[in-house]
């Protein structure tokens, strides 16, 4: 049976079509994929309040030892989902790819307070694996916020590519290979 993977998409306007093509290239550098896709709601106005009821049902969908990779905003919304919600199977791995990082040294935009995480944030993580991954040309995202997530979780893998922009463009199959590795250890 193949494992089960979910893909959360990022935010903004067009941001579903853009990372559908990520989920085509994990697709076609997996083994044995079955990735879930789900739209997550009003991608062009993201708001915490109503992506996390989503992502709250696509996690209780999900198999013993899925894999959850999330890209961006999707990303930031998961680890903050983490740190309040009680998820039933936790997943058995989690690959955040340019997440953006809310608050402190990150972004603070207005209403930014209701995605930054907690101080203690790391705790409230699966005990899964979790690598960070993030592209130093990235023009959406600085790569900055990598650095402070791998401050934050230092039991995480982190990975930093020079190229590949936002979208990871030429490094999915890297990552895939990552996802592939975790898989067959388990």
């Amino acid at each position: 049976m193949a494992r089960q993977i979910l893909f959360l998409q990022g935010g903004g306007e067009g941001a579903r079509d853009a990372d559908a093509l990520m989920v085509a290239k994990l697709k076609r550098n997996l083994a044995a994929p079955d990735i879930r896709f789900p739209t997550m709601p009003e991608e062009a106005d993201p708001d915490y309040s109503r992506w996390k009821p989503a992502i709250e049902h696509e996690l209780g969908r999900l198999k013993e030892g899925a894999i959850v990779i999330a890209h961006s905003l999707g990303a930031s919304f998961l680890l903050k989902l983490f740190t309040g919600a009680v998820i039933g199977k936790p997943p058995a791995g989690l690959f955040l790819l340019a997440a953006p990082y809310w608050g402190g040294a990150g972004w603070r935009y207005e209403g930014f307070e209701q995605v930054a995480l907690p101080a203690d944030y790391a705790e409230a993580l699966p005990r899964a694996p979790i690598r960070f991954y993030h592209c130093r040309d990235d023009a959406v995202v600085p790569f900055a916020h990598l650095a402070l997530y791998a401050a934050d979780v230092p039991r995480a893998e982190v990975r930093a590519f020079d190229t590949g922009g936002h979208q990871f463009n030429s490094r999915l199959g890297e990552v895939a290979a990552d996802v592939e590795a975790l898989a067959g250890t388990h």
